[in-house]
């Protein structure tokens, strides 16, 4: 009876405060190890050791794929496209670009080249048909970086000259949409929108 239950659920109120109390040099020795810690970390290692996956194999820096695996950001970032391209064939640019801008985010996370380049030329398309030539060309440029062109084919870049120059057009630069169109020509000599819009 009472022997049974003294060490199970009723503590020593003693020894529960020396629980708590700090335990001497250990602690005094850890608070300096986690300062000096603090000062000597570079600031970008730090940044990528937190976009780092923690133990758990999960990402836990962006709201978008917290608790996340790599396998379910990619899951929710091709869900993001297809209901960006659902919306842009409802004609709710908004919404489409909304959707876009989260799958962008999926894809630069997962260093997804391929898909970065569609999500970036349906961005562009989406903001030229919301009037904004300033954002589109923010994607379009983003296209023309080293990283993406070097993954992109011939279509594509075709394709991001072509939306270059929607945007040049929006914007009232004539002269440049004509460059655009003609360099989206010159990678795809067969395409006939690029062809009547010269």
């Amino acid at each position: 009876g009472a022997g049974a239950s003294e060490g199970d659920d009723d503590h020593d109120p003693v020894a529960v405060d020396r629980l708590l109390e700090p335990a001497g040099d250990e602690v005094s020795l850890v608070s300096s190890f986690s300062d000096l810690e603090k000062e000597n970390s570079d600031p970008d290692e730090k940044e990528c050791r937190r976009r780092q996956p923690q133990e758990d194999g999960r990402f836990y820096d962006d709201p978008l794929w917290y608790g996340k695996t790599l396998e379910e950001i990619r899951c929710a970032t091709e869900g993001a496209k297809a209901e960006g391209n659902e919306a842009s064939r409802g004609g709710d640019w908004k919404l489409a670009n909304r959707y876009w801008k989260d799958a962008l985010k999926g894809a630069e996370k997962l260093a997804d080249a391929p898909l970065e380049l569609a999500l970036r030329l349906n961005l562009a398309l989406g903001y030229t048909k919301r009037e904004k030539p300033s954002k589109a060309h923010e994607h379009c440029d983003a296209l023309f970086g080293a990283r993406l062109l070097a993954a992109a084919s011939p279509a594509q870049r075709s394709k991001a000259h072509y939306r270059r120059s929607e945007a040049f057009a929006l914007a009232g630069d004539t002269s440049k949409a004509i460059a655009s169109l003609r360099a989206s020509l010159e990678l795809d000599p067969g395409n006939a929108e690029v062809r009547r819009r010269l």
